[in-house]
């Protein structure tokens, strides 16, 4: 569902909230999918696990590229949320850089 209907039409102050708090939870969500992928890579190189066909692939490759992939998009997530927070913060009060 599109939501740009709704914000296109909000003023910048709330639109500025309703996209930082989108990415939060984008960031949330990656998080969460990372943390994840690492219980299960951690499982299979426990166990040994590997593939069920002839060549018999240890799985913790492609999870392991399968998590590094996933910590690579919650960083990015992060670091795009950082720099959008202090991109919109208020600048520091003029009066905190002059010598006294």
């Amino acid at each position: 569902i599109r939501i740009d209907v709704v914000s296109s039409r909000l003023p910048p102050g709330p639109r500025r909230v309703f996209d930082l708090v989108a990415l939060a939870s984008l960031v949330g969500v990656a998080v969460l999918l990372a943390w994840q992928a690492l219980g299960v890579f951690g499982e299979s190189v426990r166990l040994g696990s590997v593939s069920n066909t002839p060549l018999r692939v240890p799985l913790w490759l492609p999870q392991g590229l399968w998590l590094a992939g996933l910590i690579g998009f919650a960083l990015a997530a992060a670091i795009l949320l950082l720099a959008r927070l202090i991109r919109h913060a208020p600048p520091p009060p003029s009066d905190v850089f002059e010598e006294r």
